[in-house]
């Protein structure tokens, strides 16, 4: 019979960042199947991603992208140093090498075999055009992320275009009253007239003729 053991399980705690992708570089050590599935979902969120490998697979050779860059060779603590993120994908006594010196180098890391190992997991991320979601779950539950994703990625949708609405009206918002503008406009008051087609009309109200 199933048994919960939900009180075994330590509830993790996040912290909860936003990285401008294209500015972050991330090191990957080893080229097996668990490297490469964090290769590509780093890829696409635009980072600079650094692979260091004695061997590879095939596939990685198979990836086009300008911001990918593999390495043949040993492991050496110097090519740590100017990652942001650390990705550590084998196992052995070279793993716990490498999170010594992250520690030491004050590093996030990952720890493909065991995440609990490590000072950082990767976010499922939820995107549309105007929105972006981390999702996590606090028992480390990845496949649960992804089946939460989709259902949420639904949600989102259904407010996509109003907050790109809102988004361009913020960056007209001048002065005093923008605190009170956004706060206006972020509502469900505001939705539903924007729904019906009557947003700009309310806010040309709300502001006493104010806004062209």
């Amino acid at each position: 019979m199933y048994k919960n053991n939900r009180k075994n399980n330590k509830e993790l705690e996040y912290l909860g960042v936003s990285l401008i992708s294209p500015k972050i570089r991330i090191g990957i050590i080893g080229g097996g199947r668990a490297s490469l599935i964090k290769t590509k979902s780093f890829l696409k969120s635009g980072a600079k991603v650094y692979v260091l490998s004695k061997d590879f697979l095939d596939e990685f050779y198979r990836l086009k992208y300008d911001n990918l860059y593999l390495f043949n060779g040993e492991y050496r603590s110097d090519f740590i140093l100017d990652k942001h993120i650390m990705v550590i994908a084998l196992d052995g006594a070279i793993k716990e090498e490498i999170i010594k010196d992250c520690k030491q180098y004050s590093k996030l890391y990952i720890d493909c075999s065991n995440f609990l190992n490590g000072n950082m997991v990767s976010s499922m991320n939820v995107r549309t055009k105007n929105v972006t979601l981390s999702l996590n779950t606090n028992f480390g539950n990845p496949k649960a992320a992804v089946f939460l994703s989709t259902k949420i990625k639904r949600l989102l949708e259904k407010y996509d275009d109003f907050i790109g609405y809102t988004s361009k009206l913020r960056a007209q918002f001048k002065g005093n009253k923008k605190t009170d503008l956004m706060a206006f406009i972020n509502s469900d008051d505001f939705y539903y007239f924007y729904k019906k087609g009557y947003s700009d009309l309310i806010l040309k109200m709300f502001l006493e003729g104010n806004y062209d």
